[in-house]
């Protein structure tokens, strides 16, 4: 069975196909999606705010790149 990957540019207005709106993007929602791996969030260089509650995560990766993120919401699962 494959993994549920995180999509970030899909939550995004025209799902993210505009550059413009990756770019000017601070704040991301993308709790309870059943996500267990992070990706793509490099292209968001101004993200402050990332909610990845409720989802099936056990670590938190692929985020080296977020370095004007401020607020992180997230639990790891056991």
């Amino acid at each position: 069975m494959a993994s549920v990957v995180s999509e970030p540019h899909k939550e995004l207005v025209g799902g993210g196909e505009n550059a413009i709106y990756i770019k000017e993007c601070t704040e991301l929602h993308l709790g309870s999606k059943g996500i267990e791996k992070l990706r793509g969030f490099e292209v968001f260089v101004n993200l402050e705010s990332l909610w990845l509650n409720g989802n099936k995560l056990k670590k938190l990766n692929n985020l080296d790149a977020q370095t004007r993120l401020k607020a992180l919401y997230a639990q790891v699962c056991g």
